[in-house]
């Protein structure tokens, strides 16, 4: 298995990932954690790409994983191999992208605010 890093907002970056880890036309299994904004892009980029699917946990279950395997130090190639072993060895459980509504951003309208329509 490699790892590899990949930018958090450059969506070329994410089509070249997809690209590369579909390459041989299987499907494919992506493990990362959640990080808010960082992570959201990949993660729905993932979740639309054909062939891939997407587990997204919480940072705090993969590094109380990565502890009780006795991994202490803390790398981002570490990480990577310890996401693979939680993947590896623990039921995967498929990311759900959200909703739209809750994607896009709301707008108030001062006068929507107020109940003025």
């Amino acid at each position: 298995m490699r790892t590899r890093d990949v930018a958090h907002s450059a969506e070329a970056d994410h089509r070249t990932l997809i690209k590369t880890i579909t390459a041989r036309g299987a499907s494919t299994r992506v493990i990362l954690e959640a990080t808010g904004i960082y992570s959201l892009g990949l993660a729905l980029a993932l979740h639309a790409a054909e062939r891939v699917e997407v587990m997204v946990i919480n940072p705090r279950t993969s590094k109380d994983y990565q502890r009780a395997c006795g991994t202490r130090a803390k790398t981002d190639r570490v990480d990577a191999l310890g996401l693979l072993d939680y993947l590896q060895r623990r039921p995967f459980v498929a990311w759900t992208a959200p909703p739209e509504r809750v994607l896009r951003p709301k707008t108030y309208d001062s006068r929507e605010r107020f109940g003025y329509r």
